[in-house]
């Protein structure tokens, strides 16, 4: 039903704004319709809670887009690439205005590639029939949503903020409350749980007595340099599976594990006897060879922001400011009994 609802109000929506704009402007000479307008329809009935179609985005991204794509095509050489440029011009000048509306594109395009009858209206053309469709359509997406219990336009941030303890949801749970919503809602079930996993990190990292990533630390059993022998390096990777590689001031400049030994060898099972062919293959050569990237956080962060990078990597490297040194935080650390609580 909502979008059946949606699309009967795009429908007043353009013949209204439409017919008035003709009735102003008289006649068929001048452009009475902006092609943009179609698409602005389609945002602030089928999307109405987006921040992408409110008022001030509806009329002044149309607008500002327009005198942009005016600009371009008065002052600049009348090439191909100026429709370009209008186009970009108008996405930068949305986002500087906090005015940004995808259909102002369509707007600046048009006042590049709008032909005679749109170049001779000069910067009028922003007002009518730019201004005067957008506040039409504005006028119509009021009265129609409005008109709808459960719809509010313009959409109101809720700044309650919510205080009770986090609540582990279900994607079902998701899926039911969009169905509740009775509206069209552009996120998916999975994005929209991405999302809710992020805040409930995010507020369980502001908790009063909320550990730092620098708590959770524990000092890191195998470092060496990045001039060290490859060799030397095996008897710390039996012991530990992992090795960090630092510099003189013990900052972090990478790390070594089996993978980096085993990268180039040949296709086997056994993993040591890969890695003991690469040792004998790289004798002689330093660790900053076949070091990588290493995983790491600063130390004053909170400790939820440990959690999507254990999901990917075995351990993570904590650092301070200056990229030295602090500790290393493994996936089981998450599991204590004082973070669980939580």
């Amino acid at each position: 039903m909502e979008r059946w609802r949606a699309g009967v109000f795009a429908v007043l929506g353009i013949f209204i704004t439409g017919w008035v704009t003709h009735g102003v402007v008289g006649g068929d000479a001048a452009p009475w319709l902006v092609a943009s307008m179609g698409a602005s329809s389609v945002i602030v009935f089928g999307l109405p809670h987006s921040p992408l179609g409110q008022p001030w985005p509806l009329v002044g991204g149309q607008v500002i887009s327009a005198l942009v794509g005016v600009a371009c095509a008065r002052y600049l050489p009348a090439t191909w690439p100026v429709a370009g440029i209008a186009v970009g011009a108008a996405i930068v000048a949305m986002h500087y205005t906090r005015s940004l509306h995808p259909p102002g594109g369509a707007a600046a395009l048009t006042a590049v590639i709008g032909g005679a009858s749109v170049h001779q209206l000069g910067f009028g053309f922003a007002l009518l029939p730019v201004g005067l469709n957008a506040l039409l359509l504005l006028a119509v997406a009021l009265l129609a949503n409005n008109a709808v219990r459960g719809r509010r336009y313009p959409a109101q941030r809720d700044t309650e903020r919510a205080t009770s303890t986090v609540t582990r949801l279900a994607e079902e749970d998701l899926v039911a409350a969009l169905a509740e919503a009775g509206e069209v809602v552009d996120i998916t079930p999975e994005t929209l749980a991405e999302l809710m996993a992020g805040v409930q990190r995010h507020a369980l990292g502001r908790r009063p007595g909320a550990p730092r990533c620098g708590d959770l630390a524990v000092p890191v059993p195998a470092v060496v340099g990045p001039q060290a022998a490859v060799s030397d390096v095996w008897p710390l990777l039996l012991s530990h599976g992992d090795v960090a590689v630092a510099d003189d001031q013990h900052r972090l400049l990478g790390r070594v594990g089996w993978r980096e030994l085993c990268d180039a060898g040949p296709a086997s099972t056994q993993v040591v006897a890969v890695a003991e062919a690469m040792l004998r293959r790289a004798s002689g050569e330093h660790v900053v060879v076949v070091m990588r990237e290493a995983a790491s956080v600063q130390a004053h962060l909170p400790w939820t922001v440990l959690i999507p990078m254990l999901q990917e990597h075995a351990l993570v490297y904590v650092i301070d400011d200056a990229h030295r040194l602090v500790g290393q935080v493994r996936a089981a650390q998450l599991l204590e009994p004082s973070l669980r609580r939580m």
